[in-house]
């Protein structure tokens, strides 16, 4: 490390040191522990979604040739791609004030700018959870199989919660950060489970 990094990094400085020790109550500031409340509900949502969608959905049994398997694959995971599509429609800058339409005055509403990171944040995401619910369409046989379009529609529904959260109260946007990360805890879990089963 160059002294001048070293001098740039002061730690002793605490504005300069998110992550120090002593700065731990800023855990425990009110903005953060309401959102850790609604981040506990998220729990229940993705809970919800999940069974609600495990018994709605017609079990589908996988194809046993290849080619329509991975249609029926794309098919289970496209609302991933959906969802995102929506979020770059929200995103459309006639839609949003007069002076939105240059980027470079970065006098875009709140309800855009809101759109925008929670699109940022949904593709990275969908990065995170596609490789192994694209994986799992090719090793799941039987019942099983049909937890592709569960955790797919699971994340989904978690996202568009994520997204109406944010816009109505930001803190309330937990309800679908939780249920969006237990969704890709899912995917590889089962992932692994099956690779090494």
């Amino acid at each position: 490390m160059t002294t001048a990094t070293a001098a740039a990094m002061d730690l002793s400085n605490p504005s300069d040191n998110d992550f120090a020790l002593d700065n731990l109550g800023a855990l425990f500031i009110p903005e953060r522990v309401e959102m850790m409340k609604w981040m506990a509900g998220g729990m229940a949502v993705g809970g919800g979604a999940a069974a609600g969608l495990w018994f709605g959905l017609p079990a589908l049994p996988p194809a046993t040739d290849a080619i329509a398997r991975i249609g029926q694959v794309l098919a289970m995971t496209a609302p991933v791609g959906a969802v995102i599509l929506a979020m770059v429609v929200g995103c459309f800058r006639m839609f949003d004030t007069e002076h939105a339409m240059n980027p470079l005055k970065h006098m875009e509403s709140q309800r855009y700018r809101i759109t925008n990171r929670v699109l940022a944040n949904t593709v990275e995401q969908a990065i995170v959870v596609l490789p192994p619910l694209l994986a799992l369409g090719f090793l799941l046989e039987g019942p099983a199989f049909r937890l592709i379009p569960v955790i797919a529609g699971t994340w989904v529904i978690s996202r568009l919660v994520f997204w109406a959260g944010y816009q109505l109260h930001m803190p309330s946007r937990g309800l679908g950060m939780v249920p969006t990360l237990l969704a890709s805890f899912a995917a590889y879990g089962l992932l692994i489970h099956t690779l090494l089963g």
